[in-house]
């Protein structure tokens, strides 16, 4: 009689102990996947069949990028008006999509053009209110950009005499400013109000004494060191975030107008745009975590789950101070999306501007969690800047509403630029894709024992949703001997489809010079393994180094002996003594034979007469970002931080399952899904006890 398959729920918490000994179900990595309302993981796509039906009516600039959007519903409609505004901010303009006409049009005032790697705004009655961030947080270039009346008015500075600012916020009549410039002064500490009810009405400079008339005030917070990253009306008081603290202003009258309380001198955050709000409730990250905070108290939620997780991606300096994290909530999925910006890029001249390039997902119903590496399915193999979120509530996005869009398959939208065309990008989540596939892959944790090998035959996912026909989905499992040992097949995967001969191909992984800082001394070298999985022909592998002076050094591996083998290099680095590591490249070279070549890179490092002295890459450690560079002769890369690939199992449609045969004391599932998908768990054949 054959033995009962077994059931073993899954779930996201890459930071848990990864044996399914100590936590069974648990998955250490997930692609594209994301925690719904019922415990289960759904997949995350965002196709160009999922392009809304509006079209961009002017760009200034061929090489603008969207950096920040949000939908602003406004509290003084005339009739017969439109209910929201979108304003779509940009390096160098101001955009705004607009339901009546279907356009996305340009709204930029008509002086020079801005300098923006991001924008805050709000809204006053029925005037939009946006402020260009300066790249690097610079000193505000801009005083409160001012747009009141129909959508598609044309900006121009706020009236009056507001500061140039990074931050503008409303609440309870006033519009506060922070991070401020008069002309003359600059506190990136300060804040500024207008009048009660006088949006027009403001202090002259920063050190004039308070209009005692009128409330319109300043001030600078001094309690903490730094500047005002972000500020968000909290109930009837304004939460305000340093890097390292939080205040929270509360309105008291004359002569203070506002007075800010601080709350924690710990925790903070560096985004301007960083942080959900959910019932009152502030959800944010933090260098050290994950953070609820409720107006009294900081709590982190991420111990022991994904705070290490996020720390590894978030691992370059800029992409926690210098720019934005974008914050989405979609109610009726209980689920916060966290966009985070890739490694500095130098785009129009500024390495501060960076790309979305990930999403961290939490579902605060449940209190679980997934991760979206694409948030546009092409970014990696087109235009690099692409993905930007759109800030709004389903009340917003309908108050704003065309008529053309669904907003039940669009709850979720994101806006970018490909080539000069920019397009609103709706986001479908544990559903297919209106038309293009989209990719989605988790990775188990070790399954098995210590004590004695274990026999697996078949897995077999537990889909609440799927496609018809998963015959485009696949299974791989990956062994290793020990549980501390790296799963054999595991490394950083560079494949590539040569099309003529002869070709290469390089994947730079870019990474921030303040934390790779690594002087190359005499007497190093840099070693590292290769496997080979396919198309070996006279193949090499290849890593370069890349230094801050712009001069390289490469190691070969050079004509690989057979597949499924891996080989050791290593090649000196004494020549670049005293010089400094700023770029790692990755690649496939002097390719010979056509067709798909894969290989895996592990255990890459600077050694010092053969101690480790810096770690690049070794078994699963993840590269934070990558981009592709020197492609010639063949198709679009792929490039992945971790694979774990292993032995492929057949798909048997009669049963919907896996097959195969693989003894080890220790196994690794990874499964990826071609279009839908909603994970429950697993079920392992036979029992995970052994033969």
């Amino acid at each position: 009689m054959a033995r009962d398959s077994s059931f073993v729920r899954t779930y996201f918490q890459p930071d848990a102990t990864p044996s399914w000994v100590v936590n069974p179900g648990v998955l250490v990595d997930v692609r594209n996947m994301v925690p719904m309302p019922d415990g289960t993981l759904g997949n995350y796509c965002a196709t160009s069949a999922e392009n809304l039906p509006l079209t961009i009516m002017a760009v200034k600039a061929t090489s603008e990028v969207p950096v920040t959007a949000k939908v602003l519903k406004r509290a003084g409609v005339p009739a017969g008006g439109n209910g929201a505004r979108f304003p779509i901010g940009c390096e160098t303009s101001l955009f705004e999509a607009r339901s009546d006409t279907g356009v996305i049009g340009d709204i930029s005032k008509s002086a020079a053009p801005y300098n923006a790697c991001e924008w805050t705004f709000d809204i006053y009655g029925d005037t939009m209110l946006g402020c260009p961030i300066t790249p690097l947080r610079g000193q505000p270039a801009q005083r409160p950009q001012a747009s009141t009346g129909a959508p598609g008015t044309v900006c121009a500075d706020l009236g009056g005499t507001p500061p140039r600012a990074s931050i503008v916020v409303v609440q309870k009549g006033f519009i506060v400013c922070y991070d401020c410039y008069d002309g003359t002064n600059w506190y990136n500490d300060a804040w500024m109000c207008s009048g009660l009810n006088n949006p027009t009405n403001w202090l002259a400079t920063l050190n004039t004494a308070a209009n005692l008339a009128t409330g319109a005030n300043t001030a600078r917070l001094l309690d903490t060191p730094g500047g005002v990253r972000a500020a968000y009306r909290m109930r009837d008081g304004i939460a305000v975030y340093k890097d390292d603290s939080i205040y929270l202003g509360t309105y008291t009258g004359n002569p203070l107008t506002w007075s800010h309380r601080l709350v924690s001198d710990r925790v903070g955050q560096a985004s301007a745009n960083g942080v959900a709000i959910v019932n009152g409730i502030h959800y944010f990250l933090h260098r050290t975590g994950v953070y609820r905070f409720d107006g009294a108290n900081a709590v982190n939620i991420g111990i022991a789950k994904v705070n290490r997780f996020i720390a590894q991606k978030m691992a370059f300096s800029q992409r926690w101070y210098s720019v934005g994290i974008k914050a989405c909530v979609r109610e009726d999925l209980n689920l916060i999306l966290w966009y985070a910006p890739g490694a500095p890029e130098a785009i129009s001249g500024s390495s501060n501007k960076l790309r979305i390039t990930e999403a961290f997902a939490y579902n605060y119903a449940t209190d679980q969690w997934g991760y979206v590496s694409k948030p546009w399915e092409e970014q990696h193999y087109s235009d690099r800047y692409m993905g930007c979120p759109v800030m709004a509530s389903k009340s917003d996005l309908m108050a704003w509403l065309d008529t053309s869009i669904d907003l039940n398959s669009a709850k979720l939208i994101t806006v970018g630029t490909v080539g000069s065309n920019m397009y609103l990008r709706g986001t479908r989540v544990g559903t297919a894709s209106a038309g293009g596939s989209s990719t989605s892959e988790v990775y188990t944790g070790d399954i098995g024992s210590e004590t004695d090998s274990q026999h697996l035959s078949s897995v077999k996912p537990h889909l609440l949703q799927a496609e018809e026909d998963t015959t485009t989905s696949s299974c791989n499992v990956d062994e290793k001997a020990s549980e501390g040992a790296n799963y054999y097949h595991s490394g950083l995967l560079v494949s590539v489809n040569g099309t003529s001969l002869p070709w290469s191909y390089s994947a730079a992984v870019y990474r921030d010079a303040s934390y790779n800082d690594c002087v190359i001394q005499s007497g190093d070298a840099i070693e590292f393994e290769c496997l080979a999985l396919d198309g070996i022909t006279d193949l090499s592998a290849n890593i370069v180094l890349v230094y801050t002076d712009v001069t390289s050094n490469s190691a070969q591996l050079l004509s690989f002996a057979s597949a499924n083998q891996w080989f050791a290099a290593s090649a000196s680095l004494t020549a670049d003594a005293g010089k400094t590591l700023n770029e790692v490249q990755f690649g496939i070279v002097n390719g010979v034979a056509l067709g798909t070549h894969r290989v895996l890179f592990r255990k890459v490092r600077i050694t010092n007469g053969g101690a480790t002295r810096y770690r690049i890459w070794a078994g699963d450690d993840r590269v934070f970002s990558n981009t592709q560079a020197g492609l010639t002769n063949a198709t679009a890369p792929q490039v992945a931080s971790v694979q774990s690939l292993g032995q492929a199992f057949a798909y048997d449609s009669v049963n919907r399952k896996f097959d195969g045969t693989i003894d080890s004391r220790w196994k690794r599932v990874k499964l990826a899904f071609a279009n839908k998908a909603v994970l429950a768990g697993l079920f392992l054949d036979p029992k995970q006890g052994g033969k």
